[in-house]
């Protein structure tokens, strides 16, 4: 997995693997690199299993108003659980975050409040829904069916809508980019197929954006 996230040293790194465990990570105890350094494993950092490995890296703001931290696996699983159960995390020992239905990963993982959530898959569909259909649940749950998948289709991406002015960027396997107002999305119920958003490809990845990104 590759990502980037810009972060602050008093902020911390929620670490999520694929064995459904969640582990805690300072910045500031991150070893400090230059532009020719390799880095640390993040392995190297908190004490994970045997044949585990980091999915997912978040960054908690410490300022951060956020409630809620939510899981969206690929098979259409969402989570809603309140962020105080994770906050008080040791750094290195980490805890079980989710619980997965067999052959499902997590794909997905942000903070919000009641915001919307839009759930994006493979084959070009997408279903937006009301946050609060999504019950706050404990740690170790599974989570609620969220988008009704075609066989062979699997979610790629969720994002919480927090501007209802950004429109929805799509990318595909081949290159290929589009963008299109949130209105043709309209919110929905939980577990439907929701609206055909690319046709003929398979989409790889997905973003909210503005004129001023």
């Amino acid at each position: 997995t590759n990502m980037v996230l810009r972060t602050n040293t008093v902020d911390s790194l929620m670490i999520f693997t694929n064995k459904g465990n969640m582990y805690r990570l300072i910045v500031d105890d991150i070893p400090e690199g230059n532009n020719t350094s390799k880095g640390t494993p993040v392995r190297a950092l908190v004490s994970m299993e045997p044949q585990e490995e980091p999915t997912i890296i978040y960054s908690i703001y410490r300022e951060t108003d956020d409630k809620y931290i939510v899981f969206v696996t690929k098979q259409g699983y969402v989570k809603r659980t309140a962020l105080s159960d994770y906050i008080s995390v040791k750094k290195k020992s980490g805890i079980k975050d989710l619980n997965f239905h067999e052959n499902d990963e997590l794909v997905s993982v942000f903070l919000a409040n009641q915001e919307s959530i839009l759930l994006l898959t493979k084959n070009g569909y997408g279903l937006r829904v009301k946050g609060s259909d999504f019950t706050p649940t404990g740690r170790v749950s599974m989570g609620i069916k969220g988008i009704n998948l075609r066989p062979e289709d699997e979610v790629i991406c969720a994002l919480p809508v927090r501007d209802e002015t950004d429109d929805l960027a799509l990318f595909t396997k081949h290159g290929m980019g589009r963008r299109f107002a949130l209105k043709a999305l309209p919110i929905q119920g939980r577990n439907l197929r929701g609206n055909i958003c690319a046709k003929g490809e398979e989409v790889v990845a997905a973003s909210l954006v503005s004129d001023n990104d």
